[in-house]
């Protein structure tokens, strides 16, 4: 019997409920939409009463494609709800209210409506929709992160809709216990729930059920160090398959026991069943399947120092993503590709196939920007339709309270000063809900503030590399030019090691000094190569800092550094000297790039227009990265440019650059 451990598993089954993780709630919306919504069955003959259930219907028609209109027909059910003392309608409508929220991914706001829908379902006994309701709270509660909550809501699920007919439901939610008991490793009860499951698809006939189940026991057996009873439910998943002639399960198999040969770094082992997952996913006509597989044999094979035979895998990859519009597969695949032609010395195809990968990273880098800033502007609309219910629920309190102190004022006259008191206490609770409405409102648009901030800084950050990354491809160009390949090639493999780490660094707000050093030096290097007849540098670093323990924003000396190369040193006539320090000063980092080139008067004389234009951008872009980390962490970031003279002429330029010691 073949030996094999571990192996973290996707819950392919979970056709459900994908959207308990955010990043796949997206993808299964409409699905969920039409689980989630409620929509009431019985009818009365009022008109007034007809309206609400029917402006309720109108709302969840728009719940996805215009959460807008549909908050206008939930604002008019509660109205009229109110105004008919209607609680069913209630209901409702603070359901579809919940439904709207989870779908805008507000989902405290979806908690605390749907709350108030199973409150009042449950006092006017409306037992038909309570399971439904249980199961949205505890998708909301899971995805708000509150584990121990989703899992009291879906065991509750379970208890109500064992009485009913919802089978298919039950199924699911039984996959979400088992994957709440593994992550807080309760595997006892995680195992229980896969047992579970497992004895349904027997009893109902599903075989993709049956093979996920003995596959997910296997599983968290091995979790469990039962190793005997893993390789058992393993050997149980590989006939299933073989049995019912499934080669997208036998794939899954395979790909199975690949990833533990990776988990013991056994590479041959896990290329040969990689390489079987991959021929059952081209059987089974699984385009998906195969596209993941040739990645993976690709990769593995790089690994292996094989990187001429994985350049087919990824070129094939690449057509298969571009056929199904997988475009973070495309890059993965592209990225890949750079790497094996660099392996195998084909510099042309490296470069070209990196910048397809930049090109890529950029689109989707702009694509999740736009998202951002429409999400933002579409939940200050969404604030103000929320902000006009929040008012109709005040006004019913008010209402009542009003109501409750005339009865009382009916009944008992000679009580006046109690009504007054009740009064009194009335108005001063309505005040204490404006201020702390007004604080919420506040703090909300703070909140808003700080984030329109971090993403005019990401955009900032992310027009830099476009700019450093061009600059260093000319340097590329003028060796190719000069037909210096030699050199070429040793500037391109230099500015590969460079590129990997500034584009590993772009990802974070903030990396190590010992990072970013290294970037500094590579980058220096790189220029010095290029221009060596023109400049000699010295580049130091006190030796008492621990360089791992600090932390600073990525790209923020590198500019400066740039700047003294290509506008003062390069146009000196006779060898100049660049000169790098970085020292610490109590809780302060004090970087000097000083230089003895030709001084920012003289270089803006010799530059066109268009080199000002794009010298002035990038210094704006510097000092607005500053300003808006110092705004939005509190800090002290501070940079000083001084213009070095000698008799009177013009002796080089000074930069000094103040950063706040930031420990990881």
């Amino acid at each position: 019997m073949m030996k094999f451990g571990l192996r973290i598993v996707l819950f392919p089954y979970l056709c459900f409920f994908p959207i308990l993780v955010h990043c796949q709630y997206e993808v299964s919306r409409k699905k969920e939409y039409s689980k989630q919504v409620l929509t009431p069955s019985a009818r009365v003959s009022d008109e007034d009463h007809q309206q609400i259930f029917d402006q309720i219907d109108l709302a969840n028609s728009f719940v996805q494609t215009d959460p807008q209109a549909a908050l206008l027909h939930i604002e008019k059910a509660l109205e009229l709800s109110y105004r008919c003392k209607n609680q069913r309608g209630e209901g409702y409508s603070f359901h579809s209210l919940g439904v709207v929220n989870f779908h805008l991914g507000k989902f405290e706001s979806s908690v605390r409506y749907y709350e108030k829908a199973l409150a009042i379902f449950q006092s006017i006994g409306e037992t038909q929709v309570i399971p439904t309701a249980c199961r949205n709270l505890g998708m909301a509660f899971e995805v708000s992160g509150n584990s121990k909550e989703a899992e009291r809501y879906y065991l509750r699920f379970l208890d109500e809709a064992g009485k009913a007919a919802d089978k298919d439901g039950i199924r699911e939610v039984k996959e979400i216990l088992s994957r709440i008991a593994e992550e807080n490793r309760e595997y006892e009860k995680a195992l229980k729930f896969h047992k579970d499951l497992l004895s349904d698809g027997l009893a109902a006939g599903l075989e993709d059920q049956v093979f996920g189940s003995y596959s997910n026991i296997a599983r968290i057996s091995l979790l469990m160090g039962d190793t005997a009873t893993a390789l058992s439910y393993y050997d149980l998943s590989q006939k299933q398959a073989r049995d019912n002639k499934n080669p997208s399960n036998e794939a899954k198999y395979y790909s199975n026991i690949s990833d533990y040969y990776e988990q013991q770094q056994d590479y041959p082992q896990q290329l040969v069943y990689e390489k079987k997952a991959l021929e059952r996913n081209i059987a089974a006509g699984n385009r998906e399947g195969t596209n993941f597989s040739q990645i993976k044999v690709a990769d593995i094979l790089i690994r292996q120092d094989s990187a001429a035979k994985a350049i087919p895998y990824l070129v094939n990859s690449i057509a298969i993503s571009e056929e199904l519009g997988t475009i973070e597969n495309q890059k993965e695949a592209y990225g890949k590709l750079a790497t094996a032609y660099e392996k195998v010395g084909n510099y042309e195809g490296a470069l070209e196939n990196y910048k397809r990968y930049l090109e890529i990273a950029d689109s989707l880098q702009n694509e999740r920007a736009r998202e951002t800033i429409e999400a933002l502007k579409m939940e200050r609309v969404i604030l103000e339709r929320e902000t006009e219910i929040k008012k109709l629920e005040d006004e019913r309190l008010s209402s009542s309270a009003k109501i409750l102190s005339l009865e009382q004022a009916d009944q008992i006259k000679e009580e006046g000063l109690r009504r007054q008191r009740i009064i009194n206490y009335t108005l001063f609770g309505s005040l204490l809900l404006v201020i702390f409405s007004s604080v919420l409102i506040w703090r909300s648009s703070r909140q808003k503030r700080r984030a329109n901030q971090l993403l005019a800084l990401r955009s900032l950050r992310s027009q830099m590399n476009p700019h450093f990354i061009f600059n260093s491809l000319n340097s590329v160009n003028s060796f190719i030019a000069k037909n210096d390949e030699r050199s070429a090639n040793k500037y391109l493999s230099e500015f590969s090691r460079l590129m990997r780490a500034v584009l590993e660094n772009s990802k974070h707000d903030f990396v190590t000094l010992a990072g970013e050093v290294e970037i500094l030096r590579l980058y220096l290097g790189l220029e010095h190569f290029r221009f060596q007849d023109k400049f000699e540098y010295e580049f130091n670093v006190d030796s008492e800092i621990d360089m791992d323990q600090i932390q600073i924003p990525p790209m923020l000396v590198q500019p400066f550094i740039e700047n003294a190369v290509w506008h003062g040193l390069r146009y000196k006539e006779n060898k100049g000297f660049l000169k790098v320090d970085i020292v610490k000063s109590g809780k302060v980092l004090k970087v000097t790039i000083a230089d003895n080139g030709i001084g920012r008067e003289k270089s803006r004389e010799l530059k066109t227009v268009n080199q000002m234009k794009q010298e002035s951008t990038g210094m704006r872009n510097i000092q607005s990265r500053i300003d808006i980390i110092n705004e939005v962490h509190g800090s002290k970031y501070k940079v000083n440019i001084k213009d070095l003279e000698n008799d009177g002429f013009a002796a080089g330029t000074l930069v000094e650059l103040e950063i706040p010691v930031v420990s990881t």
